[in-house]
């Protein structure tokens, strides 16, 4: 018996229905029919959101007593933990007084704030303090001042600039300005996910500034 010496190379079988994608960048394809193109991922995804900082209180321990006596009676007499909450940070503010986070959800502030008051007892003031963030806006022209750009940003979300803290830096060696914004957690959301605003001329992208100190405000 002949044996054939040339061996028919064994045919692999395909699916005419299956789009072969070359070796490359990872492409996501899922259930391609006739017509239908791959998707790429967006160039633009959303950038994730930074964790905010936590609630805080400032306790002014009047003059009759210091700031360790009042923390004394608070951590003997006060349970975070009974309001939901947990204590996160305590530390001398700048300004003088004592400064605590707390985390959790605060709810009820008002609470708090009495409780804090009944058991530290004396004159002490206790004030609730907003967390707030940073937003900068680059490259604007050097004669844009601080009321266009917090008017641009107010008429961006639609509300009032009463709640904006803005300042401007001197010109660079290229004629531009820089600007930052202080503003609460809720309004720099809205103004990061819009992005971009027109100041002047000129449209220009919010970012949001990186800072490492704990910023809050009345």
């Amino acid at each position: 018996m002949e044996v054939d010496s040339q061996m028919k190379p064994q045919e692999t079988s395909r699916d005419e229905g299956v789009t072969v994608v070359p070796a490359g960048p990872s492409i996501k394809t899922s259930n391609l029919g006739p017509g239908t193109k791959p998707t790429t991922a967006a160039k633009d995804e959303p950038r994730p959101r930074r964790k905010q900082r936590s609630e805080a209180v400032l306790i002014n321990p009047g003059e009759s007593r210091s700031s360790g006596e009042v923390l004394r009676d608070l951590r003997s007499g006060l349970h975070p933990e009974e309001l939901g909450l947990g204590v996160k940070a305590v530390r001398t503010a700048r300004k003088g007084g004592l400064l605590i986070e707390f985390e959790g959800s605060d709810k009820d502030r008002l609470a708090l704030r009495n409780k804090i008051t009944e058991v530290a007892g004396g004159d002490v003031e206790v004030c609730h303090l907003a967390p707030i963030a940073t937003l900068v806006i680059d490259r604007m022209d050097s004669t844009t001042t601080v009321e266009e750009v917090k008017a641009a940003l107010a008429e961006a979300i639609g509300e009032t600039a009463d709640g904006l803290n803005a300042s401007v830096t001197k010109p660079n060696k290229w004629g531009s300005i820089r600007a930052f914004i202080d503003a609460g957690l809720g309004v720099a959301a809205a103004l990061e996910t819009l992005g971009k605003v027109k100041v002047g001329w000129l449209v220009r992208q919010i970012c949001c500034w990186e800072r490492f100190d704990r910023c809050y405000r009345h």
